[in-house]
This record gives structure tokens, C-alpha cells and sequence, in this order.
């Protein structure tokens, strides 16, 4: 939202809306609001507010006092009782009262996840790792993944250069085709490394060898076993 106050233009960003008007900001377009600044930067001519610092500064003073009782690195049990394309929220058990805290599209699972509706559903029951806070929020940043083992730990000795695996075609694109080796590893075949004579289709089940493998980015790089090398293969 962009506001007027005493002269000036402001900008209110979604994520300092309350909760009541959050998805429907247009409902507050001509009416008068209290704001809290939270930025001012006058070289950019830039001025920041906030509307639910004063709407729900009761409510955030109370999420504050329950951080002081969250233990980072924690594990808690909770309820789904959100779901966006970028995360789920989840209502964590603090004791006699909750907090709510958000599990991110990359902390739901060591798997690729495209689309958050179809891990997680609101009223499921689940446990959750504290990974971080937001004291200006009073919510939590919570990750599932982080609760099971990271496959990629043991990647070097398991998928070795040159080593052959099975897998299956779980997306081509114009680039190449994206192999599911097992849960949480994904490998690419590179367009320049398909043979020109073969096709690929989403649920194909391949033999491919490891040409690469990069731990710091985490991509695993293949190639397709053939019986003969085709004309045009590189």
C-alpha cells in the first residue's frame, strides 16, 4: 500500500499488514490508519511503515515472550494450519499456549517440492525443528526436512564417477532431462548428452552413469549406458 502521512508518501510492504486485512488490502484504500515507521532512508527518498505493529502489538509483545522459551535447534510437535505456494505455516506447541512459525518450500523435504499442497495439508499433525526466529514478528522459521538424514551426505562413495545406476525420467525439459535416482537425489542428462535417437517420457525408467558430481551446489550430472555409441553422440 502507499499512504500519505503529514505530507509524505509511505509504503506499507504485504508483510506488515495484519492478518485481517492481509490478502485484501484494498479494503483499507481511503481510510485512516495508524502505522509504526520501521525504514527511513532519505537518500532514496524512501519511507517504510508498518499497520500491524500498532493493529497487533499486543499480540506480537506476547510472541515475543514465548521466543524466550523456543530452544533453537529444537523439535516440536505442531499442526499445519496454513498453506501458500511458498511454505506452510504451522501452529507449534509451546507449553499451555502455541506459536505459529513458517516450514518453507525448501525445508519441507530433501526432495525437490514444486507444489506445497501436495506434502502438506492444513489439520495435518507434524513435527518440526526450530531452525530460526523473527523477534519483530514473534514467528518461527521450522524446518521437517532437517529431521531425517540428508542423502547427499554419503553422495561420494555412493554415486561415484563413472558408476552405474538406475533411475527414472521424472521431467524433460529443452535442456535435459531430470533423472529421480531415490529420495532426495535428482540427476541431469544434459540435451548435449542424450543421443540423438532416443526419446525420454516422464516415468521412463533409465540406465545412466555418473559423469559429475558437484557436493557444494548438490548436482549430480549423468549420462545414458548404451550398448553402442551412436552417430552424434558427444
Amino acid at each position: 500500500l502507499v499512504v500519505e502521512t503529514e505530507g509524505i508518501y509511505g509504503f506499507i510492504p504485504a508483510s506488515q499488514l495484519s492478518k485481517d486485512v492481509m490478502g485484501h488490502p484494498e479494503t483499507l484504500v481511503a481510510r485512516a490508519v495508524e502505522v509504526k515507521v520501521i525504514e527511513v532512508d532519505r537518500e532514496q527518498n524512501r519511507l517504510v511503515l508498518s499497520e500491524k505493529a500498532v493493529s497487533e502489538a499486543a499480540e506480537i509483545a506476547d510472541r515475543k515472550k514465548l521466543l524466550e522459551l523456543v530452544k533453537m535447534g529444537a523439535t516440536y510437535g505442531g499442526m499445519v494450519v496454513g498453506v501458500l505456494p511458498f511454505g506452510a505455516f504451522v501452529e507449534v506447541k509451546i507449553g499451555s499456549t502455541s506459536l505459529e512459525g513458517l516450514v518453507h518450500i525448501s525445508e519441507i523435504s530433501w526432495e525437490k517440492i514444486e507444489e506445497v499442497g501436495k506434502s502438506l495439508k492444513e489439520g495435518d499433525e507434524v513435527e518440526v525443528k526450530v531452525i530460526g526466529t523473527d523477534e519483530e514478528s514473534g514467528k518461527l522459521a521450522l524446518s521437517l526436512k532437517q529431521l531425517s538424514n540428508d542423502p547427499w551426505k554419503d553422495m561420494s562413495q555412493k554415486y561415484a564417477v563413472d558408476s552405474k545406476h538406475k533411475g527414472k525420467v521424472v521431467k524433460v525439459m529443452p535442456y535435459g532431462v531430470i533423472v529421480h535416482m531415490e529420495k532426495g537425489i535428482e540427476g541431469l542428462i544434459h540435451a548435449s548428452k542424450m543421443p540423438p535417437d532416443m526419446a525420454f517420457g516422464e516415468g521412463q525408467e533409465v540406465e545412466v552413469f555418473v559423469e559429475s558430481v558437484d557436493m557444494d551446489k548438490r548436482r549430480l550430472s549423468l549420462g545414458v549406458v548404451l550398448t553402442e555409441k551412436p552417430v552424434g553422440y558427444k
